[in-house]
């Protein structure tokens, strides 16, 4: 499977050579999804806390 990010920032999945695809493949598919969500999710919102450093 291939991951790329579009232009709007969605993740966008390609099949690479794929035979057979089973269950548990799905399974592992949405699950590395949903992880790779939570992880775009948490930087966004650190993006948006302000900094807290020293100010002068």
């Amino acid at each position: 499977m291939k991951v790329n990010r579009n232009q709007l920032g969605e993740l966008e999945y390609s099949p690479i050579n794929v035979g057979e695809v089973e269950q548990r493949d799905i399974q592992l598919w949405h699950s590395c999804d949903q992880l790779l969500q939570e992880i775009i999710e948490e930087e966004q919102q650190q993006k948006l806390k302000p900094n807290k450093g020293l100010s002068r």
